[in-house]
């Protein structure tokens, strides 16, 4: 499974669903493509558990094993609030999901967690981490620095190295529980952030004046 396939899927996927009420649905929604596009090659695994770096049970989103090898994915599904009319005409309601760091951070998290699986999984081949947003912060550069710069994915960033969050503004005794908890970690690749629109422009239900566009990002670890 290459990049390609990814896209491939994304773009079927655009063309039966424009909206998802959650994550999870968004996940079972990506998985039933991964089946349509492969059929019985594929052997697809959801909320797949594995021991993580520090000992504790981590869970993949979905797992793709196709030809003795692993291709794990990771899905992040991120919403600004408004309700909008899917290809069928169901009314979506979208809730605002908001701390656009931690968002940031946690697709990150998930490129740090698949670097691992590469380490670890024997029959790991290749992974994909995507997220899927209608939250402009996400994929465009504000041009205003803030604590969570060096998590920020906006459109033609490039994140690798070393990730903090930038503690120049806090007193190092009292930090917010929120930073203690969303420790720092490394990313041992090189990622471009190569924003795509997914499917088109959406207009509001509540307001025809407000429109939305979703976007997705792709990272891929492995060859």
């Amino acid at each position: 499974m290459l990049i390609g396939d990814i896209i491939q899927i994304i773009v079927a996927l655009s063309k039966v669903r424009r909206l998802f009420w959650s994550e999870d649905d968004f996940k079972f929604a990506f998985a039933t493509q991964i089946r349509l596009k492969f059929g019985n090659a594929a052997e697809i695994r959801l909320e797949k558990r594995y021991k993580g770096e520090n000992g504790k049970n981590s869970y993949t989103d979905i797992v793709v094993r196709m030809g003795g090898r692993n291709f794990p994915i990771e899905l992040k599904y991120k919403t600004a609030e408004g309700t909008y009319a899917d290809l069928n005409n169901e009314a979506v309601g979208l809730m605002t999901h908001s701390a656009v760091d931690l968002g940031c951070y946690a697709y990150l998290k998930d490129i740090n967690r698949l670097e691992y699986l590469a380490k670890t999984d024997p029959d790991f081949e290749r992974g994909f981490a995507i997220i899927l947003t209608n939250e402009p912060l996400y994929y465009m550069d504000t041009g205003r620095s803030s604590v969570y710069d060096a998590f920020k994915i906006y459109d033609g960033k490039t994140v690798s190295g070393m990730l903090d969050w930038d503690r120049s503004n806090y007193d190092i005794e009292k930090l917010p529980s929120w930073l203690k908890s969303h420790t720092a970690f490394e990313l041992t690749g090189s990622y471009d952030m190569n924003w795509r629109n997914y499917g088109s422009v959406l207009q509001s239900l509540d307001d025809p004046a407000d429109c939305t566009q979703f976007k997705y990002q792709i990272a891929v670890v492995g060859k």
